[in-house]
């Protein structure tokens, strides 16, 4: 919803430019690892909700399933005139599968315990 009103008066020049500055960042301050942190935690709970909801899915699906949406995320902020940026692909994806790291860790534990 951020940036809604720039979405509305979309230019190309904006998404072509976008991937002009698509670069990895190295994080140099404590505020650029926050924001990459934040971004990790972001997606921790589509990690725990998508083995949840489809009972079949393993951890390789997780992957692919939560890298597309981020990267879908990505190029609509790049549509809107935000930067369209490397770490927070690899960062919220890192979120949603540490998610499934921890629904995995916990669906194991509790089947051991029903046994």
């Amino acid at each position: 919803l951020i940036g809604i009103f720039r979405m509305t008066q979309f230019k190309w020049k904006w998404f072509v430019e976008s991937f002009e500055v698509v670069r990895i960042v190295i994080p140099q301050n404590i505020g650029e690892i926050e924001m990459m942190l934040c971004n990790c935690v972001l997606f921790i709970p589509l990690g725990l909700l998508l083995p949840m909801v489809f009972k079949k899915i393993n951890g390789i699906k997780v992957l692919i399933i939560s890298c597309a949406l981020v990267v879908i995320i990505e190029l609509l902020q790049a549509a809107g005139g935000r930067m369209l940026e490397v770490n927070d692909v690899i960062m919220n994806t890192c979120g949603a599968m540490i998610g499934y790291l921890i629904y995995y860790l916990f669906a194991s534990f509790f089947e051991k315990k029903k046994k």
